[in-house]
C-alpha cells in the first residue's frame, strides 16, 4: 500500500466518525439547540471531508465531475454554523431568525451558480446534459468570496478571542487554526503551489482542529456555558460535592420529590444552603438542573410503582400524582424521554416478562 492510499483511508475514517458525531449531536439537540449548530458543523466538514478523499483519488473526475462542484460550495456553510454556534452559546436565550439567513445566502448563491455551472442543453435534442463545462471566471470569483468570507469570521473570532475569557479562547483557537488553514489551502491551490504533502498537511491541521472540538469539556457546550455563569461564583469545586451529597441526601431521605410544588427556594431553605450554590454544584458536578434531577428521581418512583402488582389496576394519571408530577402530560414526556417507551407499555412489558 503506498502511503497516499494510508493517508486517504485515514481522512476517510475520520470523516465517517465526524458522521457520527454529527448524529451524536443531533440527538442532544433537543436539549439546547447550541447542539443543533454543532451537528451542522460537523455534518457539512465530514462531507467536505470526503469530497477531499474523493478528489484526491480521482473518484469524481472519473465517476462524477458535476457532483464534485455541488459539493465544494458546501464550505461556504462551515463559517455560519460557526458563528451561530458561538452565539447561541454566549447568548442566554438565542433564537434563530430570518436575518441569520443572510449568513447562509453565499452558500445558496454558489450552489445554484454551481449547478449552473454544469448544465448543459443540447441544441439538437433540446435535453439538458450534465457536461464539465467549467469556468474560469466562476472558479475566481468563488476562490475570493470564500476566502473574504473566511477571513471576515477570522477577523470576528480573533476579537471575541481578545474580550473573552480563558474558558472561551480554549473553543475559539481551534476555530481561529480552521479558518487560518482554510485560506492558506485555498490560496495555495489557487497560486497553483500546492503540493501533495502540503495539501496533506494542511488537510490534517484543519481536520484536526474540528474534532479537537469534539472532545472539549467532555463534548459539552452547555458545560461551557456554565462555566460562564458561575464565573464569579464563590463557591469552589472542592466544595461541589459536598454539596451535592447533602442535597440528594436530603431529598431522596425525605422524597421531597413527591411534592409537585417542590422547588429550589425549599430545598435552599431546609439545607441552609444558597440557592445559587445548589444550582452550581449540579450544574457543574452532575451536569443537572434541579428540574432534571427532581424529575429523574420521580421517574425512578415511577418505575418502581410500576413493577409493584399490587398497584397494576391503578390508572396511569394516578401513579403520576405518586411519583411527584402535577399531570399526566408532562409525566408521559418524562417517562418516553428516560426510558424510550410509554408509562403504559412499559408496565404491559414488565408484567409479560415476569
Amino acid at each position: 500500500m503506498k502511503y497516499q492510499d494510508l493517508i486517504h483511508a485515514i481522512f476517510f475514517a475520520a470523516s465517517i466518525q465526524g458522521l457520527m458525531m454529527a448524529l451524536v449531536f443531533f440527538k442532544k439537540s433537543k436539549k439546547d439547540q447550541v447542539y443543533r449548530f454543532l451537528t451542522g458543523i460537523f455534518l457539512v466538514f465530514s462531507l467536505v471531508l470526503l469530497y477531499w478523499v474523493g478528489y484526491w483519488t480521482g473518484l469524481y473526475n472519473n465517476f462524477a465531475p458535476a457532483f464534485s462542484s455541488i459539493i465544494d460550495p458546501l464550505d461556504l456553510l462551515l463559517a455560519p454554523f460557526i458563528y451561530l454556534f458561538l452565539k447561541s452559546l454566549l447568548t442566554e436565550g438565542f433564537k434563530f431568525k430570518k436575518i441569520h439567513l443572510l449568513h447562509i445566502l453565499p452558500f445558496a448563491i454558489f450552489w445554484v451558480l454551481s449547478i449552473l455551472k454544469f448544465i448543459h442543453i443540447n441544441s439538437e435534442t433540446g435535453i439538458i446534459d450534465i457536461s464539465h463545462l467549467g469556468l474560469r471566471t466562476y472558479t475566481l470569483i468563488y476562490t475570493i468570496s470564500k476566502n473574504i468570507q473566511f477571513l471576515g469570521y477570522l477577523i470576528w473570532l480573533v476579537i471575541m478571542i481578545r474580550s473573552s475569557r480563558k474558558w472561551l479562547n480554549r473553543l475559539i483557537i481551534p476555530f481561529i487554526v480552521f479558518f487560518t488553514g482554510r485560506i492558506l489551502f485555498t490560496v495555495s491551490v489557487f497560486a497553483g503551489f500546492i503540493t501533495p504533502v502540503w495539501d496533506y498537511s494542511l488537510s490534517f491541521i484543519i481536520s484536526s482542529a474540528v474534532f479537537i472540538l469534539a472532545y472539549l469539556n467532555h463534548l459539552s457546550p452547555i458545560h461551557l456555558r456554565e462555566k460562564k455563569v458561575y464565573a464569579k461564583s464563590s463557591l469552589s469545586q472542592n466544595h461541589e460535592p459536598l454539596i451535592c451529597d447533602k442535597v440528594l441526601n436530603h431529598i431522596k431521605t425525605n422524597k421531597r420529590f413527591l411534592d409537585h410544588e417542590y422547588s429550589i427556594n425549599e430545598l435552599s431553605k431546609e439545607t441552609s444552603i444558597s440557592r445559587h450554590h445548589i444550582s452550581q454544584a449540579l450544574n457543574q458536578h452532575l451536569g443537572k438542573s434541579f428540574s432534571v434531577l427532581i424529575n429523574e428521581l420521580r421517574i425512578q418512583e415511577s418505575l418502581q410503582i410500576l413493577k409493584n402488582p399490587e398497584k397494576a389496576d391503578d390508572k396511569i394519571i394516578n401513579i403520576a400524582y405518586q411519583s411527584g408530577f402535577s399531570n399526566k402530560v408532562s409525566f408521559n414526556q418524562y417517562f418516553k424521554r428516560t426510558t424510550g417507551t410509554s408509562p403504559a407499555e412499559y408496565r404491559k412489558s414488565f408484567m409479560k416478562a415476569s
